[in-house]
């Protein structure tokens, strides 16, 4: 063959190799060339809301998508992708990139294959293999663990590993946190819009303030001193090595503890020991005079805790009067009820719980008191990625 004709020819099958491989590369656009994006950790002032982040996440996470997602024509998208924060030095913008990543290249809107799932855990684990992270059973690989505080100081600072979310966008565009269930964005008019990502939180927390209403301790210095609060219901769980849960509907992670295993359970677990004393900021009744001035005993942001139910707990304390050494009133083990006499709890996942100790009328020495239950907002973004070692 001559060799001009050879070398010619080569080259055309050369060509021809390379555009088949870039059609495979990209052959995930169907109907459009919109790239899919995230958004969603509390970039910019349009996600925050969604995101609950009181602070921006800037961590990355890992995510899988499906599209035509519960109709038999599901395909996957993404599975256990990684997404990257980054921060652009020049611009001073940050985003979430996947691309190239691990080999990861670029995905296409299939405007024909409605509705999309997505679920993500963040930050992204060094070690992906650990973690199901699959359209209808997720297994997260990792060690929860209950915080107890002792004069401020929070025990297992890093109870809480992994943050979750799940979000469909549906046929007419508008996107459904599923994790929350609710509606987090209608854009129908722009389907190829990022996608907003809101994290939540697997555990609870609970925080504990005291104040009163009587008129006597205007005049009186009281403190609190020797206060502890336990948990005595038995089968208490302090401690699960994994989580898990199937379904396609939800999360399901509401129930107890039933998505944890491996759990450590005891009795008489200790939350709270707060020694007290005259000098501290704050543990003086004479301005704490109803729930938005109670003092907020150590740990005012909340600790953490598996949700669980059928829990009961009992308080005790001195109750001190300036000047003396000898309590004016002394509580041993008295259980938490509420006002209407209820003495078992149920903590719920991404929310904080509060409990208020109500001291007074003084002339009859009594104790009651009341709950709270709202939404955990706090979002830290500086979690490690090494944490299943």
């Amino acid at each position: 063959m001559n060799k001009y004709l050879y070398i010619f020819l080569t080259c055309i099958l050369l060509a021809a190799c390379s555009s088949e491989s870039t059609i495979e590369e990209v052959k995930n656009i169907t109907e459009s060339t919109d790239p899919m994006r995230f958004t969603g950790s509390g970039v910019s002032e349009e996600v925050e809301i969604p995101t609950r982040a009181s602070a921006p996440l800037t961590t990355g996470f890992m995510v899988s998508c499906w599209k035509a997602y519960g109709i038999a024509s599901q395909q996957d998208v993404m599975e256990k992708y990684r997404v990257e924060y980054k921060v652009d030095g020049w611009s001073n913008k940050s985003s979430w990139n996947y691309v190239g990543v691990n080999g990861q290249y670029e995905k296409y809107w299939d405007y024909s294959n409605f509705p999309y799932r997505f679920h993500a855990i963040a930050p992204s684990p060094a070690n992906p293999n650990n973690f199901i992270l699959k359209d209808n059973k997720l297994t997260i690989s990792a060690t929860y663990k209950s915080q107890t505080c002792h004069n401020g100081t929070i025990t297992n600072p890093d109870a809480e590993p992994y943050l979750l979310a799940q979000v469909q966008r549906n046929t007419d565009g508008s996107d459904h946190d599923i994790f929350a269930g609710k509606e987090i964005g209608n854009g129908s008019t722009t389907k190829n819009r990022e996608v907003a990502l809101p994290f939540h939180h697997l555990n609870s927390k609970v925080r504990f303030g005291v104040y009163t209403t009587d008129y006597w301790a205007t005049d009186n210095k009281l403190y609190i001193e020797g206060l502890t609060i336990k948990v005595t219901s038995p089968d208490f769980a302090t401690e699960a090595t994994s989580y898990t849960t199937t379904g396609t509907n939800s999360w399901m992670i509401d129930n107890g503890y039933s998505g944890f295993a491996g759990l450590t359970k005891t009795t008489n677990f200790q939350l709270l020991q707060f020694d007290g004393g005259p000098a501290l900021t704050g543990n003086d009744l004479r301005v704490c005079q109803g729930r938005s001035s109670a003092y907020m005993l150590q740990c005012p942001d909340g600790i953490m805790q598996l949700p669980q139910e059928n829990i009961k707990m009992t308080v005790s304390f001195n109750l001190m009067k300036e000047g003396s050494s000898t309590p004016y009133k002394t509580y041993t083990d008295v259980p938490i009820k509420l006002e209407d006499n209820t003495e078992i709890f149920q903590w719920h996942t991404g929310y904080i719980h509060t409990y208020y100790l109500i001291l007074g009328p003084f002339d009859k020495l009594s104790l009651t008191f009341t709950a709270t239950l709202t939404p955990w907002e706090d979002i830290n973004g500086s979690l490690s990625t090494d944490l299943e070692k």
